[in-house]
């Protein structure tokens, strides 16, 4: 199927946007907990140790890996050249901005090109996905779910090319189908979640119930998927694997026992479903973060899903919306990160609302004096989304739309998720300057802050769990670190005392939301000391962080 000039423009316009908000200032915000855990994955990767968070696949690990060696040769060169270095940051997360956006625009269009009949929901829909504030905030952020959603919708694809190749050469379409079995095989390589396998199956058996010949072979579709599946994952073969994943299965690895939703904290684990974070978790998400010109958009695409019930399109959609948007509500455990293939169906839906009502409004503007509506209204469906990755950078997790910043500030609804440890690299680095040999930082993020000691040179300070190690000894210098992201049954009280009876040492907002409180506990009389080499350093009064 050619393709038109103009759909051409907006694939590439889509293409560059979302290279541009996916990829800049990738190290403009310090790592979260679970990028550490990416980060040190491809530390022992580098020492042939494998099971290294082994509780995930490793996929988007090794790919990681590939972009920190990449990095480090660059910055080899950049000493000599005087050049720009690459930040760990911005290295570990390349392969998933670079995924998230570029690839996956890509991926969405050439599947909406086979599934449905118009290619203008095509080039909108990768438009929009180019431009969704919410996707490019997890995009950015290093983990399995980007990788995870590439592959799927990629071997979604492939499998549709296959079926269209195969109306006309059944021999030649085999290659199609293999290649759609491996990408199956890598999605599971990314994230153990194998009933998005069966989702699509379902769609593939409604879609296409009596496929006759023009269907992959038995025997070849699952060798391909399983070889792609264990090369792209051969630590799982590890025993060293199997026991780190059997203290995952146990909960002898670290966890968090709550998640703030709403200002509320509620647990946060499948094991009480259905109980937990309430239902309405995801659904609140998308009133309150997705732009209201958008979220219309979605609404006519569901009127348009429902009345068009049986286009392939519409199947796919209705099958990926409805078993993501039940079960997954349902379930006790939720994380904004989860809901990364739900965008997806959202901006496919969307896409297919805008080219229905651009054509309802062309269809009724008779006159030439109501021509402009459709221009109009087409450049503010472009504008509204634009506008909220212009005005959410670089912290893309904590937009709002109308409603969301009508009824809460930023980071109010879905703490956790939309702070995501943002500043407190700053607050480590304020600390590292101004605290004595063997101070303590008490913080729930003590991975990251063990990380920004060693990166800011002060190995001698101690990180510790606020949660699972209390208050240290009270005549120790101690610094404690106050997220909102970070609220959990076990450090809940210890945090209200603190904010009610003592004054904040430094502060930093992000989003024009305060992330990252910094309290201070001297020894009697330390505060007395100013005649020490660094008491000049030490901030008088609350210091407040760049916004």
């Amino acid at each position: 199927m050619a393709i038109s000039r103009p759909v051409g423009l907006v694939l590439a316009g889509a293409l560059l946007l979302a290279a541009f908000f996916r990829c800049w200032a990738l190290g403009a915000t310090g790592f979260a907990e679970d990028e550490i855990d990416i980060a040190r994955a491809v530390d022992a990767y580098r020492h042939m140790d494998f099971s290294a968070n082994a509780e995930h696949p490793m996929l988007a690990k090794l790919a990681a890996f590939a972009a920190v060696e990449g990095a480090s040769a660059w910055n080899a060169v950049a000493n000599r050249a005087y050049v720009p270095h690459i930040s760990p940051e911005t290295a570990v997360r390349f392969p998933s901005a670079l995924i998230g956006g570029v690839l996956t625009t890509l991926v969405i269009f050439l599947l909406c090109r086979e599934l449905f009949p118009d290619i203008r929901i095509a080039a909108w829909a990768s438009l929009l996905w180019a431009l969704d504030v919410n996707a490019t905030g997890i995009n950015r952020t290093a983990k399995e779910d980007t990788f995870f959603l590439f592959f799927l919708l990629a071997a979604a694809w492939l499998y549709a090319r296959a079926k269209r190749a195969g109306r006309h050469d059944v021999r030649a379409a085999q290659r199609w189908y293999a290649a759609s079995a491996i990408g199956f095989g890598l999605m599971l390589a990314c994230k153990y979640m194998p009933h998005y396998y069966g989702l699509h199956a379902l769609f593939v058996r409604i879609t296409d119930p009596r496929p006759g010949d023009n269907r992959p072979a038995k025997w070849r579709w699952h060798a391909a998927m399983v070889t792609a599946f264990c090369a792209a994952n051969f630590a799982l073969f590890l025993p060293s694997s199997w026991t780190r994943l059997s203290h995952y299965v146990a909960g002898q690895t670290p966890i968090h026992t709550g998640y703030m939703f709403a200002h509320s904290l509620y647990v946060n684990s499948i094991l009480v479903t259905p109980g937990g974070v309430p239902a309405s978790f995801y659904v609140t998400f998308l009133a309150l973060k997705v732009p209201i010109l958008v979220l219309s958009a979605f609404v006519a695409g569901l009127a348009l899903m429902l009345r068009h019930h049986g286009d392939r399109g519409f199947v796919f959609a209705r099958i990926f919306l409805v078993f993501f948007l039940v079960p997954y509500s349902l379930l006790g455990g939720k994380f904004v990160r989860y809901i990364l293939p739900l965008l997806a169906v959202v901006d496919i839906l969307a896409a297919a609302g805008i080219v229905w009502i651009v054509d309802e409004m062309r269809r009724r503007a008779g006159s030439p004096d109501r021509r402009w509506l459709v221009p109009a209204l087409t450049a503010l469906l472009v504008a509204a989304p634009l506008y909220a990755q212009l005005s959410a950078r670089p912290f893309f997790s904590l937009s709002q739309n109308a409603l969301g910043r009508a009824l809460a500030s930023p980071g109010y609804m879905f703490a956790d998720d939309e702070f995501n440890d943002v500043d407190v690299r700053e607050a480590v680095a304020a600390i590292a300057r101004v605290a004595q040999p063997g101070a303590v930082v008490e913080s729930d993020a003590t991975t990251v802050v063990e990380e920004y000691l060693r990166e800011f040179g002060r190995p001698d300070l101690h990180a510790m769990s606020l949660s699972r190690d209390g208050f240290p000894h009270p005549l120790r210098e101690t610094w404690i670190i106050a997220q909102e992201g970070h609220v959990y049954f076990e450090n809940r009280l210890m945090l209200e005392q603190i904010r009610r009876t003592m004054t904040p040492w430094g502060e930093w907002k992000a989003g024009g939301a305060v992330a990252v409180q910094v309290f201070a506990l001297f020894p009697p009389g330390h505060e007395a000391q100013n005649d020490h080499p660094d008491a000049g350093s030490r901030p008088a009064a609350m210091f407040v962080g760049p916004d």
